[in-house]
């Protein structure tokens, strides 16, 4: 009996391990199959390499049952840089299901949803993400729900989220923007002066602080900041999530063989970078790689290489002073010295382009025209000059535009802008004889009248 017992015994021990083996598969196999297909948007309109790499994100979240937040955080990314912002919703909502606390997926799927004009569950999702970001990622969040509310016309509470910011550049200059537009400019003033302080190459803050003084009636700090503008180097972009936007896209698909070509390039490693922009442009035409590439042929002394990417740019996008200088560049290498010449002259009718004037100024020095050979070197010492000023190195302007009118005393721009640098250097005599010569030359060269006006009503 008690024999019979224990066969029972293990019979049933036996039948409850095989029970629990099929119940554990059938659960592992309804785990597996409940994990959700990622969306696969149409990617006809991509380049090859960029949907390669989409493709290899989508597979990497369904590879081996993975279902990973990473893996749909990754693809969200990449569908919101290339504009799927719907599939970056969905994929953000699985990211958040397998891992709530992880901030980059409140940022991703905040940005997707503001870029379909879902403000109000954009706002959700930033305000989501603030409890987990690091070091001053939350204070990105606060300003994206400002720009949020600024979308609705919600200004109050934009303002509100925008000071929760402070001491973030973009959320400050979007508060002092608020002020001045609601007649607030005295306390715009200091906001926009330390961003000055902290960013004195931005245009943007020149020209809000310019508009505060043109509000609180000081036509001359108004026109001060606005030519403070006009020589600032650094241009952002309208907002700071569409400049983040714009600089991950750098990081992806075709542009990562562009910036390889460009680093390349800046090696001296010519042929390979040759090489590498020549794969670009066979996969997708992009404008930036055809012109490094006509400098990459340039440089290794194939201008006969050059002609055709030069020429199928200029159908393609158009004709600029860069283009123009190349052109006359390959033009001048194949002997062809009268296009060459009517290519150079072409891109200085577009703008003063300091390489077009030194390469027209060699030209006429070597046909024996001293006259235009040194009115062209004047004027591309006046564009060398002018670019130095703007880049707030004056001591090099002053000695450029020197040089420019001792070569060509002619040129009244010339002495405008040597007037300018003087003036700005607080050197008054010399700016004052610079700003008179340009108007013996040119009575009527308004910024001149005004430079002086303004230096005469300083002292």
């Amino acid at each position: 009996m008690s024999r019979s017992i224990v066969i029972l015994c293990a019979v049933i021990a036996c039948e409850l391990l095989v029970a629990i083996g099929l119940v554990g598969w059938w659960v592992a196999s309804d785990s597996e199959a409940s994990a959700p297909e990622p969306p696969r948007p149409n990617l006809t309109f991509l380049d090859s390499v960029t949907v390669q790499e989409i493709r290899n994100r989508q597979e990497d979240v369904t590879a081996n049952g993975a279902d990973g937040a990473d893996d749909w955080r990754a693809l969200a990314e990449i569908y919101v840089l290339y504009g799927f912002f719907a599939e970056a919703d969905i994929c953000c909502q699985r990211a958040a299901e397998l891992d709530p606390e992880a901030f980059w997926t409140y940022l991703w799927w905040g940005t997707a949803l503001s870029r379909i004009g879902d403000t109000s569950a954009s706002t959700e999702k930033f305000r989501a993400g603030i409890p987990y970001a690091e070091d001053a990622l939350a204070d990105v969040c606060r300003y994206c729900i400002g720009l949020n509310l600024l979308r609705e016309e919600n200004s109050q509470e934009a303002e509100e989220a925008f000071r929760t910011a402070e001491g973030y550049a973009p959320a400050d200059y979007e508060l002092a923007k608020l002020l001045v537009r609601s007649d607030r400019s005295q306390e715009a003033v200091p906001i926009l002066d330390g961003l000055i302080a902290s960013h004195p190459q931005t245009q943007k803050y020149h020209q809000m602080r310019s508009r505060a003084a043109q509000r609180l009636g000081d036509l001359e700090a108004a026109n001060d900041f606005q030519n403070r503008a006009d020589r600032a180097t650094q241009v952002l972009p309208s907002d700071e999530l569409t400049g983040f936007l714009e600089q991950q896209i750098g990081n992806h698909g075709l542009d990562v063989w562009i910036q390889q070509g460009k680093d390349l390039y800046a090696s001296g490693s010519l042929d390979a970078a040759a090489s590498r922009l020549r794969q670009v442009l066979e996969v997708e035409w992009r404008p930036e790689a055809a012109d490094l590439l006509v400098q990459a042929e340039l440089q290794l002394g194939h201008p006969e290489a050059a002609l055709p990417i030069l020429n199928e740019a200029v159908r393609r996008s158009g004709t600029t002073p860069q283009r123009l200088v190349a052109l006359g560049d390959v033009h001048h290498r194949l002997g062809h010295e009268s296009q060459a010449k009517d290519s150079w002259q072409w891109a200085t009718e577009l703008r003063l382009d300091r390489a077009a004037h030194e390469r027209l100024a060699a030209l006429f020095e070597q046909t024996g025209d001293e006259r235009e050979a040194a009115r062209h070197e004047g004027l591309a010492q006046l564009a060398a000059g002018i670019f130095a000023e703007r880049a707030g190195q004056l001591d090099s302007a002053v000695d450029m535009l020197q040089q420019a009118v001792t070569i060509a005393p002619e040129l009244a721009h010339a002495w405008y802008h040597l007037g300018e640098c003087y003036r700005l250097l607080d050197q008054s005599e010399p700016a004052d004889r610079a700003y008179r010569q340009c108007l013996t030359l040119d009575p009527y060269h308004g910024r001149a009248k005004r430079g002086l006006d303004r230096m005469l009503a300083s002292q």
